[in-house]
């Protein structure tokens, strides 16, 4: 009894599932498509591309609900101003981005953005690819202003503190990612 003889019953255990040539290409494409993404965000298809955060998972289905959770739990928590869903989710699509860019308008301080931004990065959501020049770019003040030197507020959030150091109001932030987690793993 040699291999050939359970290949039959093989082949019938991972061939329970028929998929279409259309949904084969389809999947094809969504891999090509944030590979393509991923690659522009990192290295640019020309030098100066700006492009928006973006999230990183394994399926769309998981990012789409990352950035619905992240959008619901910012509105509720009263961290960012109504921010129409699709200007929220362009801002963490990753694409390359063009002015006017969208943007959030956050309403606590600019160094529990950074900390969101870090905790984002920290849980392998977020892609960590100029997380301080994204920020400045795509989030607003309460007053309506870019926020300004967003490195040395990570600086001045982690240097000459114990490392378990965590800024105020850091439970929102907290409680918003555990939220998130148990959410995409149930």
């Amino acid at each position: 009894m040699g291999l050939e003889d359970n290949f039959a019953q093989w082949e019938y255990e991972y061939n329970t599932e028929s998929y279409s040539k259309q949904e084969i290409d389809d999947q094809f494409e969504g891999f090509y498509n944030e590979l393509i993404i991923e690659m522009e965000e990192k290295y640019g298809k020309k030098k100066g591309n700006k492009n928006y955060f973006r999230i990183k998972a394994y399926r769309h289905r998981i990012k789409n609900a990352i950035v619905a959770q992240l959008h619901k739990e910012l509105t509720q928590s009263e961290c960012i101003s109504h921010t129409p869903h699709k200007a929220f989710y362009e801002v963490f699509s990753g694409n390359i981005a063009t002015e006017p860019y969208a943007k959030i308008h956050w309403l606590k301080t600019a160094t529990l953005a950074t900390y969101l931004i870090d905790k984002l990065a920290e849980n392998k959501w977020l892609d960590d690819h100029q997380l301080d020049d994204k920020l400045e770019r795509f989030f607003l003040k309460k007053d309506g202003e870019n926020f300004k030197n967003a490195s040395s507020t990570r600086a001045n959030l982690y240097s000459n503190r114990s490392s378990d150091y965590k800024p105020k109001n850091h439970k929102i932030i907290d409680d918003i990612i555990s939220r998130i987690d148990e959410k995409i793993n149930p």
